[in-house]
């Protein structure tokens, strides 16, 4: 029954406007849920009649999510999940973004989007417009980068500890004490006494 609901759903917004498809790229159905795409600018849009449509009401912002792929012109891809408490069902809201452009803030339609939104300027560096309070929420306020960007590095570029001299918390510069090593392996049927090397740079 579930399944029909949503295949006439995904045809009654293919039908109900020209409009409104011109600003999904494609809808799809997968599973029980119903994945769509569009542009950045088309975002809100899109989420005004998703948010106060009579028919699936989708009333709830479950989580916002981001990809970073760097070669791509538009690198990050930002996945919005909305729920539906009436129908039980779930709708996906995808688009992709640079960190320059940025995206809008949706706090107006959905109020739980604040803190998603502040973790994607947190982690990610993606600048949401006329957000209210757009400050870092889970790192440090002098916090150097976006930590879960690709090109960041693993070891970030400060550390933290505890001075016994100065009886408070200081940062300092990355020291590690191993040295980095890398392994190459080799191919054991050419070289049968040495599997491998350990190279110390």
């Amino acid at each position: 029954m579930l399944k029909k609901q949503l295949v006439w759903f995904k045809n009654h917004y293919f039908k109900k406007s020209y409009y409104f498809t011109q600003r999904f790229k494609n809808i799809h159905l997968s599973g029980f849920d119903l994945i769509a795409r569009c542009t950045r600018s088309n975002i809100l849009p899109c989420l005004i009649l998703l948010r106060y449509d009579w028919i699936q009401q989708f009333i709830f912002c479950i989580d916002i999510i981001a990809a970073d792929k760097p070669g791509k012109k538009y690198r990050f891809t930002i996945i919005y999940n909305l729920l539906s408490t009436v129908f039980n069902s779930r709708f996906q809201l995808s688009t992709q973004t640079t960190a320059l452009k940025g995206l809008y803030t949706i706090y107006i339609l959905y109020a739980s989007a604040t803190w998603s939104e502040r973790e994607l300027w947190d982690m990610f560096g993606i600048f949401v417009l006329f957000h209210l309070d757009l400050r870092r929420l889970l790192t440090d306020y002098g916090f150097d980068g976006y930590p879960l960007r690709k090109d960041f590095p693993l070891t970030g570029y400060k550390e933290v500890l505890y001075s016994d001299f100065n009886k408070n918390v200081i940062y300092r510069s990355v020291e590690l004490i191993q040295d980095y090593r890398i392994y190459k392996f080799l191919n054991p049927w050419k070289r049968k006494n040495k599997c491998y090397q350990l190279i110390f740079l």
